[in-house]
């Protein structure tokens, strides 16, 4: 199996045995161009990270075989149509890693999103994100597929693992520069300027299937 790009690789890590938090921002312009940053932040549990980067174990990474990781899809990005200002950072002293650029249009993204996530053969429990916009009904839609068995989630993780996933948080933003008129996810949350909207789960809800990414969000 090829290796997951860096994000999935540094959540690996830490997945069953730490906190961390993910979020993915989206800024859409009115022309349907834009731009994605995702970060993911484990900070939370950077001192149990360092420690297992310090065993040198051969299992857990080094830092510059997750740079290298991280390069490895950077340099992926840079080559692909319509996408433009690719940028990263890792910060080895929280282990916060940041990946960001932007997108000509919808179609660009998506293709950038797949790469990110999907850079690996396919097995059971993987789950995608697509984008569709609209231009001309100035609606926004955001699909999320998460194909896993549920019922075995809890069978196959440890108990005080799973409070561990209970704290860690997917967060979703998406700005615009319109107004927002309505949302279809009833967990969204539309904030007082009425320019964004928010999604925020758990990670043990995404994974046990209680919670849903997908959104579709029309604007004025």
């Amino acid at each position: 199996m090829r290796k997951f790009v860096q994000v999935s690789f540094v959540i690996s890590l830490v997945f069953l045995t730490s906190c961390f938090d993910v979020l993915d921002e989206i800024t859409l312009n009115a022309d349907g161009s834009g731009t994605y940053g995702l970060t993911v932040n484990l900070s939370k549990s950077k001192t149990k990270i360092a420690t297992m980067m310090a065993l040198k174990d051969g299992k857990t990474p080094t830092e510059a075989e997750i740079n290298e990781e991280f390069d490895r899809v950077v340099d992926q990005l840079k080559t692909m149509s319509g996408i433009s200002r690719v940028v990263h950072t890792s910060d080895f002293d929280n282990y916060i890693f940041m990946l960001e650029f932007d997108f000509e249009k919808v179609e660009n993204l998506n293709r950038a999103v797949a790469q990110i996530i999907t850079s690996r053969e396919k097995e059971d429990g993987e789950f995608s994100i697509s984008y569709q916009f609209n231009k001309a009904s100035k609606k926004f839609t955001r699909g999320y597929t998460y194909r896993a068995d549920e019922d075995k989630v809890d069978e196959q993780v440890k108990a005080e693992d799973q409070d561990l996933l209970k704290e860690a948080y997917y967060t979703s933003i998406c700005r615009f520069s319109g107004q927002v008129t309505s949302c279809s996810n009833r967990e969204a949350k539309i904030s007082k300027s009425g320019k964004s909207v928010l999604l925020r789960s758990s990670a043990y809800d995404l994974i046990k299937g209680k919670s849903n990414l997908s959104n579709t969000v029309l604007l004025k």
